[in-house]
This record gives C-alpha cells, sequence and structure tokens, in this order.
C-alpha cells in the first residue's frame, strides 16, 4: 500500500498492523480504533486524519505530515515522530504512553488548536 492516495477513506476497526503506508496521502482518513501497530506511515499525509482510540505503538511517522489530526487516546508507545512537516492544529487529547523525549520534540513544534475539538495542540500535549 506505499504511496496509495486514499483520501476520506474509512478504516475504523481495521487491523493495519505492519502495513508500508509510506508516502501515502491519507488525508482525511478516518482510524477511529484501528490496529497501526509498527506500522510505516512515514512520509505520508495525514492531514485532518482522524486516530482516536487507535493502536499506533511503534509505528513510524518520520516525515508524516499530522496537521489537523485527531489523535484523542491513541496508544503512542514508542512511536517515532521524528522531522515532521507539522503538527499544527492536532490533537493529542488524552494520549497514551508517549514518551518524554517525543512529547518534548512535539511540544518544541506544537501551534495552533484542532479545528473540530477547538483543543490548543500544545495543551493537549501537557
Amino acid at each position: 500500500m506505499h504511496g496509495i492516495i486514499a483520501a476520506e477513506a474509512i478504516f475504523s476497526d481495521v487491523d493495519l498492523s505492519e502495513v508500508d503506508l509510506s508516502g501515502a496521502d491519507l488525508w482525511g482518513d478516518d482510524f477511529t480504533g484501528a490496529d497501526l501497530a509498527y506500522a510505516n506511515l512515514s512520509g505520508s499525509n495525514l492531514r485532518g486524519a482522524n486516530f482516536e482510540g487507535a493502536n499506533l505503538s511503534s509505528a513510524n511517522l518520520s516525515g508524516a505530515n499530522p496537521r489537523e489530526a485527531g489523535l484523542v487516546g491513541t496508544n503512542l508507545l514508542d512511536s517515532r515522530f521524528d522531522n515532521l512537516i507539522s503538527i499544527e492544529d492536532a490533537d493529542f487529547s488524552g494520549t497514551q504512553k508517549l514518551s518524554e523525549h517525543s512529547r518534548e520534540y512535539l511540544l518544541s513544534i506544537a501551534t495552533g488548536a484542532h479545528p473540530v475539538t477547538g483543543i490548543n495542540t500544545t495543551k493537549s500535549l501537557e
């Protein structure tokens, strides 16, 4: 699935563990409750995607663009967030198991507020 274009697709509660979605255009996709453990999302466009309650443990999001993404209640254990394009307007409220190193990095680039929830990105990471 590397490089696919699947804008506004619905992947709710789907097992996508270990899937390669690197470089994919996943703008506005719904991953609510999906299992993306060990998934490769590097370089993907995740703008406006909804990951509420999803499992992103050990997922690679390096170089991705999760701008305006909703990550409410998401499991982020051992997820990689290197060189993100933007987390402007993203909501990380209630994320689980986010490492302190990742939290510090995300706080250093956090701006804006989520367009749906209205939650300030920085506050959602505190």
